[in-house]
């Protein structure tokens, strides 16, 4: 599973919170990565599903989107694996997306995740929540059990830097 995070360079605990004379700017650019990550994934036969832990902390959270491969052959199987492994820990998703985000704005918690067939899920944070639960319903609909603790996962400072350059050069050709 080869997990990536999109990190706005301006400091902001939320994608919510980015105050309005900011957010085109982050946001559209956020949006070109993933427009090109999207085709770098393509290029594999993958496509993109994405999620965010949008949650105002005291510890001065960043920020950020993790973007994870999937096969294709298991695209459509993406929502609905988010939606069986939210009910399974009591997670509400909300039936209008956009509305439920939109309502609670800069000060809300949330979880988001956006589907390969265009499908959001968010599910509005009330009380303790899995961080890792986005990591843990895509290891397991991939096969990759062992890897849904990020920390089962690390690897030495030469292995991040083999990965990084692979990385970039697979992503070069799809963004400028």
């Amino acid at each position: 599973m080869l997990m990536r995070q999109i990190i706005p360079i301006a400091h902001h605990p939320t994608l919510l919170s980015i105050p309005a004379d900011d957010a085109l700017t982050i946001i559209s650019e956020l949006e070109s990565f993933k427009s090109a990550l999207r085709a770098c994934y393509a290029s594999f036969d993958a496509v993109p599903v994405t999620f965010e832990v949008g949650r105002l902390s005291g510890r001065g959270g960043h920020a950020h989107v993790q973007i994870v491969p999937v096969p294709k052959e298991l695209a459509d199987k993406v929502a609905e694996s988010f939606r069986v492994a939210g009910e399974k820990q009591g997670i509400d998703w909300e039936p209008e997306p956009e509305r439920a985000l939109a309502r609670v704005g800069a000060a809300g918690n949330y979880f988001k995740v956006e589907c390969p067939d265009g499908t959001k899920l968010v599910h509005l944070l009330k009380g303790n929540f899995d961080l890792q639960f986005g990591r843990m319903v895509l290891a397991s609909l991939l096969g990759l059990q062992h890897r849904i603790d990020w920390k089962d996962c690390q690897q030495t400072e030469a292995e991040e830097k083999d990965d990084a350059q692979k990385f970039k050069k697979a992503f070069a050709p799809f963004h400028s």
